[in-house]
């Protein structure tokens, strides 16, 4: 493909593909990128059905962060999908976790006049509040609105509508504030309104605990949504039976877009080396993650789960990233990434033996001398237990070279 050689690119991704069905994700990729490849070459109907196929298996295994991820390198497909119709119901539910070149598209097709599809279109993403309003004048592609709230969650807490910065508003309301950590924290999910209440006024009297949930609702509802006038017209915090949710269908969020990045790389069994795109979507994320969950509320239970999975996946991709690096000999890259590894678990002892090993790599045997000193006194110190026997086998390797 970056030769130019379409025609062979074409021949090797189609037997890939043969060659890999029945293998869900990697069959996903292969379609995905034949799909782009013939639209490419203006193939409409050869694209369609690989597109279908895609969409097809994402559907069945539930792998929306594996198709968000192809979609990143291929903006002009969630377009060409809605334009033939391939899967609407469920590519509408991902529209707020596109990434921004993928929308463009989108808004053009949406702002052609004479688009067949057009029609049906707008009256989809206007019913189900994905869009804020349709324009009377189809020309200006701001006036279709299909991203309506940002949330910056890992870290500092930001908030966003439009060019509107929610964060002061939200600041001041503390009972909104925690109200929205709830619903950002069990954001795939409805939650009932007594448990909500448990969560965030333990022990509180029902009749009074209602009133103070009914309350910060409200708030919450007209500061997210600058003009609303009735709850019940609400977009962004639905009402189901007795259930409310957060629509991130018209959210972006910088947690969901980390673990978009982080969870098809760390996940099941992997090649040591990444490929280019592959450590730049780990690269990236790794900077995404600004700090904690949430952080302004270290000690709010009901966020604690969210709060060590997102700990968690970041610990793993800074390993995998130091591993690709460590695979590469470029141990200067590879240190960082095991250093900020055991900031976030010093405990961790394979990791203490991939840091002791790159500087072995890089021929700096004091500091890997330090590094296994490290290891000895955290393990000693933190759950009192000397290092295993692969660590102590590493670590005779390192007396040997040293003569310590």
């Amino acid at each position: 493909l970056r030769a130019g050689d379409l025609a062979r690119a074409q021949a090797l991704l189609e037997r890939a593909a043969e060659l890999l069905a029945g293998y869900a994700q990697l069959e996903v990729a292969a379609s995905v990128r034949l799909a782009a490849l013939h639209l490419r070459r203006a193939e409409l109907e050869a694209a369609r059905q690989r597109l279908a196929r895609a969409l097809e298996i994402v559907r069945a295994r539930n792998l929306d962060h594996l198709l968000l991820l192809e979609l990143a390198g291929n903006p002009a497909l969630p377009a060409f999908a809605l334009e033939n119709d391939l899967h609407t119901d469920y590519l509408l539910t991902l529209l707020g976790r596109l990434p921004e070149p993928a929308l463009e598209p989108i808004r053009r097709l949406l702002a052609e006049p004479g688009q067949p599809r057009r029609r049906a279109l707008m009256e989809i993403l206007t019913t189900t509040g994905l869009i804020t309003r349709q324009p009377v004048d189809p020309g200006p592609l701001a006036a279709i609105d299909l991203l309506c709230l940002e949330f910056q969650t890992l870290g500092q807490f930001k908030a966003r509508y439009a060019d509107t910065d929610l964060t002061p508003e939200l600041s001041r309301r503390r009972s909104c504030r925690r109200l929205l950590s709830f619903l950002l924290a069990n954001r795939h999910r409805a939650i009932p309104r007594e448990q909500i209440i448990e969560a965030l006024w333990p022990g509180i009297r029902p009749a009074a605990g209602a009133n103070r949930f009914n309350v910060a609702l409200s708030w919450l509802r007209r500061i997210l949504e600058p003009g609303l006038t009735s709850g019940s017209d609400s977009r962004a915090i639905v009402r189901e039976e007795d259930r409310y949710r957060l629509v991130t269908e018209i959210c972006r969020l910088d947690a969901d877009e980390f673990v978009r990045l982080v969870s098809p790389l760390v996940h099941g069994r992997q090649q040591r080396r990444l490929t280019a795109h592959q450590e730049q979507a780990l690269v990236h994320a790794t900077v995404l993650y600004r700090g904690e969950f949430l952080e302004e509320y270290p000690h709010e239970e009901f966020l604690d789960d969210e709060r060590a999975c997102l700990h968690e996946m970041q610990r793993l991709a800074l390993v995998r990233l130091g591993d690709h690096y460590r695979s590469r000999r470029q141990a200067g890259r590879a240190l960082p990434c095991f250093r900020a590894a055991l900031a976030l678990d010093p405990c961790r002892e394979e990791v203490h033996r991939r840091t002791i090993f790159a500087h072995l790599v890089a021929g700096d045997c004091a500091a890997a001398v330090r590094a296994w000193q490290e290891c000895v006194t955290v393990l000693h110190g933190e759950v009192g237990v000397a290092p295993g026997p692969t660590t102590q086998v590493l670590a005779r390797r390192l007396l040997g070279v040293t003569g310590s």
